[in-house]
């Protein structure tokens, strides 16, 4: 395509630029903030997030401090909704009804306070508490924006790296004494009954469960938040008069239930909420976060350490930015 030679004069390119000049400055003078005017929406990306039983969701919270004379210290925030979501089976974040999230702060507030933002774990029903604190992260940016990175490490979310998690069990049942049915019963102890797991501490309203599967037949353990105490049944409904070790475990979770014989698999999973038999368990469904796990090879001797790997899933983490 050929070049037009310019036909304008001098004096109509000049009136051209003072006209270009004035559209500038009226437009800079619409808009005297690089940043819009803050709304109260978050944009908030979350991964390894599973899906949660049914019954149970997710929400997301912006928390604000309260007035403390020795500062902010944990306890001290405000909480305040962001909106509750669930996660599908594929992975995507919805709504509670099944369509898009928005994120916002569901009463006004000064978005240059924001102390923190966490994501819990609720019970789908009318509460006033914000539930198990799953990921959180402190916010920090400038007098423009707030940003957020949110871990399972945050001071009152979940824990540390529960990857970290290690332990065996042995095949006992030392509520009827020793050589007695002892491929009836499983504990997380050494030969002679010594702890044998060790659990990152958890954060506020969340426990460890451990179960047996056998098939799809699930059997829980008990509850617990160390290892090397008792868990939440002792030693178990079945237990006999002598009574279990001083660890987590179970004697004769079924009767004459033969745990060498390659058919069966144990669990260690996170439990949200400080009721050890509520929550999800009144569900009948396993938390999707796995600690630790192991299928026991037939055969298996009693009181032979078998070491239990740690799970593999990823950690969920997340990330936080919004306008001030």
């Amino acid at each position: 395509m050929r070049s037009v030679p310019s036909r304008l004069s001098s004096r109509a390119v000049s009136s051209l630029a003072v006209i270009g000049l004035a559209v500038l400055l009226l437009a800079g003078c619409g808009d005297d903030d690089e940043n819009p005017t803050p709304t109260g929406e978050f944009s908030i990306t979350v991964t390894g997030l599973e899906p949660l039983p049914a019954g149970h969701h997710y929400e997301a919270w912006a928390r604000f401090p309260l007035p403390s004379p020795g500062g902010l210290e944990h306890g001290d925030e405000d909480p305040v909704s962001l909106g509750a979501f669930q996660v599908t089976e594929e992975g995507n974040i919805e709504s509670l009804t099944g369509g898009p999230v928005t994120f916002e702060l569901a009463e006004p507030r000064d978005l240059g306070t924001v102390a923190d933002v966490v994501i819990s774990v609720r019970e789908s029903k009318p509460d006033t508490t914000i539930g198990s604190v799953l990921i959180g992260g402190e916010v920090v940016g400038d007098d423009h924006e707030g940003r957020a990175t949110l871990t399972t490490d945050y001071h009152d979310a979940l824990a540390g790296d529960i990857r970290t998690a290690s332990g065996s069990c042995i095949l006992a049942t030392p509520s009827d004494g020793e050589n007695a049915n002892e491929n009836q019963g499983l504990w997380f102890s050494t030969p002679t009954g010594a702890p044998a797991l060790s659990l990152p501490v958890l954060g506020e309203g969340w426990r460890y469960d451990a179960y047996l599967f056998l098939g799809a037949k699930e059997i829980e353990l008990g509850s617990f938040t160390r290892g090397d105490t008792a868990d939440s049944d002792g030693a178990g409904a079945e237990g006999g008069v002598l009574g279990g070790f001083n660890t987590p475990g179970s004697d004769f979770p079924i009767s004459a239930l033969d745990l060498s014989d390659g058919s069966a698999s144990v669990l260690i999973a996170l439990q949200p909420g400080e009721d050890a038999h509520e929550g999800f368990r009144a569900h009948g469904s396993v938390f999707p976060y796995h600690v630790l796990e192991l299928d026991i090879p037939a055969g298996t001797l009693p009181r032979t350490p078998m070491t239990l790997e740690v799970a593999t899933e990823p950690l969920p983490a997340g990330t936080v930015t919004f306008a001030r």
